[in-house]
């Protein structure tokens, strides 16, 4: 319950294919889920401001991300690079790569 970050590489090469991260979460650091090939879908409160460059790099089969805030909240995100093509549904609508769809 006191977890506010996610740390660099915390998750790397993990087997997980879902994940739901904790309401208290403010950052996901670099690289966080790297390599993670498993992960499919990942839900991600309205409490992160922050995900690092390449926190999702070469997560292959995510292609699903649901975002517990709205458009508007995502959109003010600092976004590293390398974030995933994967389709993010917020709580007002879907937007690919920040561009609705």
């Amino acid at each position: 319950e006191s977890v506010t970050g996610i740390g660099e590489e915390a998750f790397y090469h993990c087997k997980f294919q879902t994940i739901t991260i904790p309401e208290r979460v403010e950052s996901i650091g670099k690289e966080a889920f790297r390599f993670c090939e498993s992960l499919k879908s990942i839900t991600i409160p309205a409490s992160v401001k922050s995900i690092g460059h390449g926190a999702f790099d070469m997560c292959e089969s995510l292609k699903s991300i649901t975002y517990q805030g709205t458009k508007a909240q995502w959109k003010e995100i600092e976004l590293g690079s390398f974030f995933p093509t994967a389709v993010v549904h917020c709580t007002d609508g879907d937007w690919v790569r920040n561009r609705k769809i």
